[in-house]
């Protein structure tokens, strides 16, 4: 593996992820699983991100200026046998070169330039900057995960962006998009001491979820039926299980929970879908486990997922989550 495009794309993705990466060789197992003119193609890195597992795929310079349907096709393979997502990391290719691959959404790291991770939800280009993209009439994900935070009581005046991005899996960088987007929405602002950055609210937690709630969406991303045979629980109770919990709601006759999307797209080995599975999992848009330490999800995020159900019995179970809230 050539040491300065190991250098390269360490030093820039703990500049993206503000610390430094989990990286390491793959098994000689599972490279001697992979057809020999891809093994011999490409060097591989195992990768832990803050948002998901994948695996790097690092592309010498002979072979950066192959087609995007050939790069796509590589790569069908690669996920296929390695059972992981998988990301091209390419040296310096022009930009576009960098947007076909985009257009056609192959996952791909141009160290120092741009990183396109799709099945992890990270688009940053040019000079770390995130793509430019309308911020439209609703919250993005990291943004709602930031203001429920908030919401459900949780101190963050006197807690930096860094601090937070912690507390939240997140980024710093991705953290300070979403300060600016409460910033663009007023529902916040950020107050800067020294070196420091932190948000403030300026409304009382009830007087700023009704400014947001026609801002905020479903946490719930998709819900996939899966079979579950371990004695631990997948995740959080969610959807109508986590309300008859907290209400006089009945039980439904199947259980329902939610997990961290990324978590299923890396670690769909673990939890095996099927037809006939006996859960239901909702994959969410932020992490669940962030929000609530409980069995289960925050009451905030249930109340956004289950909202636009036409079930009478579930919007009179919801309003009395709301009532009974401790804002």
């Amino acid at each position: 593996m050539p040491m300065r495009s190991l250098e390269a794309l360490t030093s820039y993705l703990e500049q993206v992820l503000g610390h430094a990466p989990d990286l390491s060789p793959i098994s000689k197992d599972r490279l001697a699983a992979l057809p020999l003119y891809l093994r011999s193609r490409y060097d591989f890195l195992d990768a832990r991100l803050d948002q998901g597992k994948i695996v790097f795929a690092l592309v010498s310079e002979s072979d950066a200026a192959d087609s995007p349907s050939v790069h796509a096709g590589n790569l069908e393979v690669l996920e296929r046998v390695l059972n992981k997502p998988v990301a091209l990391v390419l040296p310096g290719i022009p930009s576009y070169q960098r947007n076909r691959l985009v257009h056609q959404r192959v996952p791909f790291v141009v160290p120092g330039s741009q990183l396109f991770l799709p099945m992890l939800m990270m688009d940053l280009r040019e000079s770390f900057q995130r793509a430019p993209r309308s911020s439209g009439d609703t919250l993005s994900a990291s943004t709602q995960a930031l203001l429920i935070f908030y919401l459900l009581g949780n101190p963050v005046r006197d807690v930096t962006l860094n601090e937070l991005a912690d507390r939240l899996g997140y980024s710093a960088m991705t953290l300070s998009n979403a300060s600016r987007q409460l910033e663009e929405f007023e529902l916040a602002k950020s107050e800067r001491q020294g070196r420091s950055v932190s948000v403030v609210f300026p409304r009382s937690r009830r007087r700023t979820w009704q400014k947001a709630l026609k801002l905020m969406s479903s946490p719930v991303k998709r819900v996939v039926r899966a079979n579950w045979q371990s004695s631990s629980n997948p995740g959080q109770k969610a959807g109508t299980s986590a309300l008859a919990e907290m209400t006089m709601l009945d039980a439904s006759s199947y259980a329902i929970w939610a997990v961290p999307a990324a978590e299923w797209r890396a670690d769909s080995r673990e939890i095996p879908e099927s037809d006939r599975g006996n859960i239901w999992l909702e994959l969410w848009k932020y992490n669940p486990r962030r929000l609530s330490d409980g069995e289960l999800v925050d009451p905030l995020s249930l109340y956004l997922s289950l909202r636009g159900t036409g079930d009478e019995r579930i919007h009179i179970a919801l309003e009395q989550i709301l009532e009974e809230f401790q804002w």
